[in-house]
């Protein structure tokens, strides 16, 4: 089970909602968090996605940069972890 991720704002995204952000489906934003590659928990049958996470990888993708979200996730995961 994946440590339940903070998100400093304290604001938390639908998969649905992030992946109209991300411009991905909401099934893919499921299946990243089951792999455990992009941040989040689950409360019973539903995942929260940290919206600070969206934020950051869209501000990164607008300036230019080609990211995989992927790894883009386990290394802000990390990140938050060292932070807190």
């Amino acid at each position: 089970m994946a440590a339940k991720a903070v998100a400093p704002d304290g604001s938390w995204l639908t998969p649905g909602e992030a992946g109209a952000q991300l411009r991905l489906s909401p099934i893919t934003i499921g299946r990243m968090f089951a792999d455990e590659d992009i941040p989040g928990f689950r409360a019973r049958s539903a995942i929260r996605i940290p919206a600070a996470f969206v934020a950051d990888f869209l501000d990164i993708v607008r300036s230019g940069g080609q990211v995989n979200i992927r790894e883009f996730g386990r290394q802000w995961k990390a990140q938050q972890e060292v932070a807190s």
